[in-house]
């Protein structure tokens, strides 16, 4: 459930994701009720489409698919890729969230012509607890080594149809389990001191390296900054691996995940993760060609206002911030991390107008981040009007993707 919440305060993507804009136009105008004494809250329906993953061979999941209602040209995702072994087996896990799956379907189209080369259904599948593992015999029609778009369709009790796309390569074996165990123990190893020396061979550590921001770390670093330094992180959620580019031996792969880490209030704060790795597989070993690791503080509006009534956002990849306020500069509105907030200079006051998250999930489908929000216009009584534009997490427009114009006031 999406809460608007107000929190009284005292004193104190390298990777680019293959979303089409605007192929569906969602115009929502939002009122809400500004109070700045007593909590308030709005209700956004929870996410209801199942998610879908990649299986490798051993059972590793990867390349997590978000499901969308109106089926979208195939050929114009280029956010991951899948490959497919010679025996041309695909399987895949289908996370119901509680949802019942009545139907799968696959098909496959040439990336150059937009042809259908093949159109299947899928009967052979268990369709009981919270995943579904499901194998794709694709036919024998693929080339060697060619990319084709995948689009995987599930129906479900309450979807006729929920499409899911990406790219699939076939025929070469790419080792892509070596490949992600490579990855997932070099990440272990920067969160466990007595390992961290496994890896400092692959760093190329110089005068280059930034080692005074954790949120901007890469190859250049120092081990110690790879490390985390002093900051002592736990992971918070599973990490997600994402497979963006892949041949015989070089692969770019990106991990995804959340941490927690203590901070000076006797609390913590939670961040988001992403690393990028560029590797080189051969006989004798890997190569890390190149490894960058972002990491943004999520704001909850807990400890970050400083005396001096400048709010604190945290660790960052960056330094820009998406922000506007009222000419008198009262209200000052800021994105962080996919949500919208308000800061009431006048009653110390924090205010979350929108965001897609939920106080109790995964996260996996909620903070989803594939949309933007442009604030458009603040009013010197606090009202707003904003854009949220990219793929709808949750609610009414689940799974659209568009242009919701919104008002706040």
């Amino acid at each position: 459930m999406k809460r608007i919440r107000n929190y009284s305060i005292s004193g104190s993507k390298y990777f680019i994701l293959g979303v089409i804009f605007l192929v569906t136009v969602i115009i929502t105008f939002i009122s809400m009720k500004f109070e700045q004494i007593m909590p308030s809250a709005t209700t956004m329906a929870d996410a209801t489409l199942p998610t879908v993953a990649m299986d490798t061979e051993a059972g590793t999941q990867y390349n997590v698919l978000h499901g969308y209602t109106s089926e979208l040209d195939s050929t114009l995702f280029y956010g991951n890729i899948t490959p497919v072994a010679k025996d041309r087996k695909l399987t895949v896990t289908i996370n119901t969230y509680g949802e019942d799956i009545e139907g799968v379907a696959y098909k496959i189209r040439s990336l150059e012509d937009k042809s259908l080369i093949e159109n299947t259904e899928v009967s052979d599948y268990d369709n009981a607890g919270s995943s579904i593992n499901v194998t794709f015999n694709i036919k024998n029609l693929l080339d060697t080594g060619k990319e084709y778009a995948l689009e995987i369709v599930l129906k479900t009790k309450k979807h006729e149809a929920v499409y899911y796309y990406t790219r699939i390569v076939y025929g070469v074996d790419y080792d892509l389990q070596k490949k992600l165990d490579f990855v997932m123990d070099f990440n272990a190893c920067t969160f466990d001191d007595s390992r961290l020396k496994d890896i400092a061979g692959y760093l190329e550590t110089s005068s280059s390296g930034d080692n005074t921001n954790y949120g901007k770390v890469n190859i250049n670093c120092s081990l110690s900054q790879v490390g985390w330094g002093d900051l002592d992180p736990y992971v918070e959620s599973d990490i997600m691996p994402e497979v963006i580019s892949v041949d015989d031996d070089v692969a770019i792969l990106r991990l995804s995940y959340r941490v927690g880490a203590a901070n000076d209030y006797s609390s913590s704060d939670t961040y988001t993760v992403s690393e990028y790795y560029r590797i080189r597989q051969t006989n004798s070993g890997f190569y890390l060609l190149n490894f960058e690791r972002e990491m943004n503080q999520v704001f909850d509006a807990r400890n970050d206002l400083t005396s001096t009534a400048k709010i604190n956002l945290g660790i960052n990849s960056s330094t820009d911030v998406n922000c506007a306020s009222d000419e008198k500069g009262i209200y000052t509105y800021f994105v962080n991390q996919g949500s919208l907030w308000c800061f009431n200079s006048s009653s110390q006051t924090f205010t979350r107008v929108f965001s897609f998250k939920g106080e109790e999930t995964d996260s996996v489908r909620e903070g989803y981040d594939a949309h933007n929000i442009k604030i458009m216009k603040i009013e010197d009584n606090g009202d707003a009007t904003f854009l949220v534009s990219g793929y709808m997490n949750r609610g009414e427009h689940e799974g659209q993707v568009g242009v919701s114009l919104c008002r706040y006031s």
